[in-house]
């Protein structure tokens, strides 16, 4: 894991008047007046008779709204106008703020290199001790920021203290008041956490803070581009070094919108399977995995404009010329190089707009050390000398290399290659959406710009960027978001009472909320494109990640072409590209010829010249195309730096990043790629077509889906007990009655689980009530109820009548089901329904199963003598008497087995008295002699049985062979009688002992046999020759049943279960001794 590090931010003190009002909203006639003044009724007059009140009412609801602060008045001519914040509420839908309105100044703090704006409460005097001090830089001035933003930075950052230091009132506007007191000159320090990673590919930095740091993304996105080109520019840095040795090797974070969508959709699938032990901390990751997502989505809506692709030639001649002649206020050229010929063909236009009173800016030369040539020089120096207020053109380079020409706000010319060049290439033309208001997010992006790398600050400040600089008389907001307000799912109190149904009620909200998302993301690709200016390290970064993310398709077209950056490392992720199966498009200068052995690169080329999607020659545009994204500006992706300082010829580009379908489809166009549409689509997601007003639309019905995915879960569940899964399915059936997909599948469910547990009747009860959509039709089951119920009756005939026509599976069960009748419930309906199901009409027993066929003929004939079913008890008792006699027979068998082996080990002992003993017990008419031959019979006559019970010791086995020993006849010689030692003999005395005591078990459980065998009545032998063919084919039975295949099998073996009993019975009349 990354080691997190502390890095202190350097800001600058800033105070700010806020106008602040209370939190209450208006009055629903001053909300109206409001509504008017901005619909065109600009005085008290004319809105008096809009609302037909007299003018005195209307007067007071006037003074009320300027008491407020959303209303400005002037006194000269008395026309009303609302302020900008009443603009912005109502044009974003909000209600106006009621309470009299107050001015308080508070001290903020700015943060120059992103933008924002901090609580002064949150800054420390110095620097913590132990934490990383960025350097402090020019950055963005506090001056630099529209009103409108600095409003909302304020207000963002005033939610985001949550009110913790007692403002309770919503804050109308804000500015800098007095310029005297608005800031103090003093360096104040942000303490923020996060990680450092230098990735392994390119040993960019990366630093990325933390979510919990108090800045939002837009910002961290911000500081990350800035710590990067910082690194890039100043690698000596004491804060460089510092930050790459605490580095560790780490992939750069992807934040690019499709790989947070493509997580997002990949976490919430995993939703429906998450262990209940993790969904708390899961669901966590999915709020930060969403936050983040929404909030990029709603980031770059804002930066929604219309791009125009302008090809190479006399279009790019046509709308520089076009912006030169329709600039009103301003006009900014950034020309890294000036050819005096493009110069001398736009002097007519620059002359005509100096007198409009159009402010010329220049930015030109690459590098410190650049000067204009002779005649350019003296050419713009001219222009200076004679509108010294209207051009602004230093004496030194401005270090850049972006190629811009910018209109006012309402247009900028992005292109590769400078528009005063003798070959400026193509280029973009950028301007305000159609349904956007204001000017372009990404041209006051580009205006900033020209602002910081201007060379002299004083002479920065003119440049123009605000809308009142432009002559318009309030600045417009953003269109709203993409992305629908609403509550991220949690996990309720209680939930673990019921995980099942919770996980999946959870899962479905973060569908929706995903569905909610993936939605906006399509109408942002698919709507207006998203334009933004990208420059420096942000701009190697978007190219870094468009060549990794490229899923089906991607264009890489250049003027250069570098051998050692076209080398095996760009190969490799080009070939990854293409083994994934995107279409790859290069078009280059030819590369020089290798030192050695061609390359992995040359290979590539060699199979792209194959597949005809590769050009030699050099490319009009400096461009990246990733599917539906757009990288095209001055950096040129395939050259390496020739400059004599590496970091200095990775500064000053500036490039356009679009996202937009119908943009890239027309940008490729431009480049010669005709069929970029035609190519293999991305997988979407949703409908590429689909309408915005559908995006903010939630999925209405997953209410209605949620229980069925609930007995989802819970049959996936392998803890839900099978009965506790029927009761739930059975009572969601019946609490949604309402016919459908989900009704019938689940309904389904219950119909293949009765038949499959045998339940015959409760399927044919439930097969109906499905109706046409039953996986088992309702004659089927009614064809299988005798197996388990019975007499069926007419119920049985009707079924068959309506199965005779079936196919030969569904006969084959009628079949069953007619012997199930017959044999097991007597039914007199089983021989109509035989005849019905055998008729020669109906092809008789054809393609019935053989066996099968044969055992229905002799049930039909065993009930025309019987006239009555099966005595199965009795079957079933017979079965078991015979069992039980095999059994006694057996332990009878085993007994004189061990009472053999017993007598057979004579040397047990190795004394004489020993051997005298175990002689005794062996002799012929002993007990144990008794027993071998009693249990060798199977238990004998009841006679052997009496007499083995009469020589069997009475008394403990030891104390038994004891007496033999004491009535042993005198030794001759000297020898005595010796007794036995038990201590060494025990298991002699256990082996025997245990022989005894069963012996005495099997003479009783055999005589109670016999008197339950002579109390049972005869059992009827009518069904023996039934008894005898089952028994004979119980395999073909068996066989022929299970080659019907699922659900047809399961009546046959259901009744192949229910006849064991018939396949055990005796044969024949003799086999039992009643007979």
């Amino acid at each position: 894991m990354a080691q997190t590090i502390d890095i202190a931010v350097p800001c600058q003190v800033v105070t700010l008047n806020l106008v602040l009002g209370a939190e209450a909203g208006t009055t629903t006639l001053e909300g109206l007046a409001a509504r008017g003044v901005l619909a065109g009724r600009r005085t008290v007059q004319e809105l008096a008779q809009l609302f037909s009140l007299p003018h005195r009412v209307m007067l007071d609801v006037i003074h009320g709204l300027w008491t407020k602060g959303y209303l400005s008045i002037d006194f000269s001519d008395g026309f009303l106008e609302l302020t900008e914040t009443a603009k912005d509420l109502l044009a974003a839908g909000d209600g106006l703020q009621d309470a009299s309105t107050q001015t308080e100044q508070r001290q903020f703090v700015f943060e120059p290199m992103t933008g924002s704006v901090f609580v002064f409460e949150r800054s420390l005097l110095k620097a913590p001790v132990d934490s990383v001090e960025v350097p402090i830089s020019q950055g963005v001035g506090a001056d630099d920021l529209p009103r409108g933003e600095l409003l909302r930075a304020v207000r963002a950052t005033i939610r985001h203290e949550q009110r913790t230091r007692g403002l309770r009132s919503h804050i109308l506007d804000v500015s800098f008041g007095n310029p005297l007191i608005s800031t103090d000159g003093g360096v104040r320090w942000l303490s923020v956490s996060g990680t450092v990673q230098s990735d392994p590919e390119t040993g960019r930095l990366a630093v990325t803070l933390s979510d919990t740091s108090g800045w939002n993304r837009q910002a961290r996105d911000r500081f990350r581009s800035q710590i990067a080109a910082l690194a890039e520019q100043s690698p000596n840095d004491p804060f460089v070094t510092s930050l790459r040795n605490k580095a560790e090797p780490a992939d750069p974070e992807r934040t690019d919108l499709g790989h947070l969508a493509d997580r997002l959709t990949a976490m919430v699938a995993r939703t429906g399977t998450a262990d209940p032990a993790t969904m708390e901390a899961y669901n966590d990751e999915l709020t930060e995995a969403a936050g983040r997502l929404a909030e990029r989505v709603d980031q770059l809506a804002d930066f929604r404009a219309a791009a125009t692709p302008v090809a190479a030639g006399e279009d790019v001649t046509w709308w520089r010329g076009e912006l030169l002649r329709r600039a009103q206020h301003q006009l900014v050229l950034s020309v890294p190089t000036i050819d005096y010929s493009a110069l001398n063909d736009v002097f007519p236009e620059l002359e005509a707009a100096l007198a409009r009173g159009v402010t010329l800016v220049f930015l030109w030369g690459t590098d410190p050390t650049a000067t204009l040539p002779a005649k350019v020089s003296t050419a713009l120096y001219d222009l200076q000398a004679r509108h010294p207020e209207q051009v602004l053109l230093a004496n030194r380079s401005s270090r850049t290399r972006a190629c811009v020409l910018i209109q006012d706000d309402e247009r900028a010319f992005v292109g590769t290659r400078s528009v005063l060049d003798f070959d400026p290439g193509g280029s973009v033309l950028v301007q305000a959406a159609p349904d956007t208001p204001g000017p372009a997010l990404c041209i006051v992006d580009l205006l900033l710009w020209a602002r910081r790398v201007y060379p002299y600050r004083s002479d920065s400040r003119r440049i123009a960027f605000r809308h009142e600089d432009f002559g318009r008389t309030r600045e417009t907001t953003a269109a709203p978001g993409l992305v629908p307000p609403g509550r991220l799912p949690t996990l309720a109190a209680g939930w673990r009472d019921d995980q099942v149904a919770a996980r999946v009620m959870w899962a479905a909200e973060w569908e929706d909320v995903n569905a909610r998302l993936v939605g906006a993301v399509a109408a942002l690709r698919d709507g207006a494109p998203v334009v933004r200016m990208t420059d420096d390290a942000d701009y190697r970064d978007a190219i870094h990640q468009a060549l990794g993310g490229a899923m089906n398709r991607l264009a890489i077209t250049d003027d250069r072409a570098d051998r050692i950056v076209c080398g095996d490392f760009l190969a490799r992720r080009l070939r990854l590209r293409l083994d994934a199966g995107a279409v790859l498009h290069l078009h280059h200068p030819a590369l020089p010829a290798p030192l050695s052995e061609p390359g992995k690169y040359d290979d590539l080329l060699a199979d792209l010249r194959r597949r005809r999607t590769y050009r030699e020659g050099r490319a009009e545009v400096r461009a990246i195309v990733s599917d539906h994204e757009v990288l095209t500006g001055s950096y040129s992706p395939l050259d390496r730096p020739t400059a004599r300082s590496v970091a200095s010829s990775h500064s000053g580009h500036v490039g356009l990043h679009v996202l937009g379908a119908d943009f890239a489809v027309a940008f490729t166009r431009t480049l010669g790629i005709a069929d970029w549409a035609a190519l293999p689509a991305p997988a979407q997601p949703v409908e590429a077509s689909r309408p915005k007003e559908q995006v903010v639309s939630t999925d209405t019905g997953t209410a209605a889906r949620l229980p069925w995915k609930i007995l989802k879960a819970r049959a996936e569940d392998p803890a839900c007990p099978p009965e506790t899964l029927r009761a739930e399915i059975a009572r969601t059936l019946r609490e949604h009655p309402a016919p459908g997909a989900d009704w019938d599948t689940w309904a389904n469910w219950l119909l293949k689980d009765a038949w499959h547990r045998n339940a015959f009747l409760e399927a044919s009860l439930l097969a109906p009530r499905i109706g046409p959509a039953a996986a088992l039709s309702p004659a089927l089951t009614a064809a299988a109820v005798p197996v388990e119920h019975g007499p069926t009756g007419e119920l049985l005939f009707y079924a068959i009548a309506e199965l005779v026509t079936g196919s030969p599976l569904e006969r084959a069960v009628a079949l069953v089901g007619t012997i199930a009748e017959l044999l097991l419930r007597g039914g007199e309906t089983g021989v109509l329904a035989y005849t019905e199901l055998t008729g020669a009409d109906v092809g008789g027993l054809d393609g019935m199963p053989p066996t099968w066929s044969e055992l229905a003929e002799l049930t039909v004939a065993y009930h025309q003598i019987a006239l009555t079913a099966l005595p199965m008890h009795l079957l079933a008792g017979e079965v078991e008497h015979s069992s039980q006699a095999d059994r006694i027979t057996k332990q009878w068998q085993e007994l004189a087995e061990r009472a053999q082996n017993f007598t057979a080990s004579r040397q047990s002992f190795g004394f004489a008295s020993g051997r005298y003993v175990h002689e005794t017990l062996c002799e012929a008419g002993g007990f144990l002699d008794t027993m071998i031959t009693v249990g060798l019979a199977g238990g004998g006559t009841e006679t052997g049985r009496e007499e083995l019970a009469a020589l069997l010791p009475d008394r403990d086995i030891r104390e038994y062979i004891d007496k033999i020993v004491a009535d042993m006849p005198r030794l001759p010689g000297p020898r005595k009688r010796q007794q036995i030692q038990w201590s060494r003999h025990l298991n002699y005395a256990d082996r025997l002992a245990t022989m005894v005591d069963d012996a005495r078990m099997l003479i009783r459980d055999t005589a109670e046999f016999e008197d339950r065998d002579s109390a049972k009545g005869p059992v009827p032998v009518v069904h023996l020759p039934l008894a005898a063919f089952v028994a004979k084919h119980w395999d073909q039975l068996f066989s022929e049943a299970d080659a019907l295949g699922d659900p047809y099998r399961m009546p046959a073996l259901a009744l192949l279960k229910q006849l064991r009993p018939l396949s055990r019975s005796r044969k024949e009349p003799h086999d039992h001794p009643a007979a």
